[in-house]
């Protein structure tokens, strides 16, 4: 969606902050046309470095993905009830970092001794020590 800064908020005539003069939040400024608001894609509350998929935070309902793995892509917010998907943890409420590649589930890390659980492909789970709660998947 491309907004013309004049378009969106009925009370102040713009779609940019009166206070910063930046696009309001869910939308970025257009590199080339300076009076032109795009949308941040689904679920971004706020997108940087003029990008519609680079968000830095999310809307409510969503959780900021921090790294990629799988289908998952950095910097891009995707639908949560119930907090980080398979294969992240959550370093920060509502932000999710990807856990080793050899791990199924971590929730704590990603080194490769920090899983709780481990894939098909690497069934064998070792602990450091018996008291340990993580271990690595070979």
């Amino acid at each position: 969606t491309v907004l013309h800064l004049d378009t969106l908020s009925s009370s102040t005539g713009s779609c940019q902050d009166p206070g910063t003069g930046q696009c309001l939040s869910g939308y970025y400024q257009s590199p080339s046309v300076a009076d032109n608001c795009y949308s941040c894609s689904a679920g971004c509350a706020q997108c940087v470095d003029n990008q519609s998929n680079s968000c830095s935070a999310c809307q409510s309902g969503y959780v900021l993905i921090l790294s990629s793995r799988g289908s998952f892509v950095a910097n891009s917010c995707t639908s949560s009830s119930s907090g980080c998907p398979q294969g992240f943890y959550e370093p920060q409420t509502f932000q999710c970092q990807s856990c080793h590649d050899d791990c199924l589930t971590c929730t704590s890390g990603s080194a490769i001794d920090e899983c709780d659980s481990c894939p098909s492909d690497k069934p064998y789970f070792h602990k450091q020590t018996a008291g340990d709660s993580t271990g690595q998947c070979f």
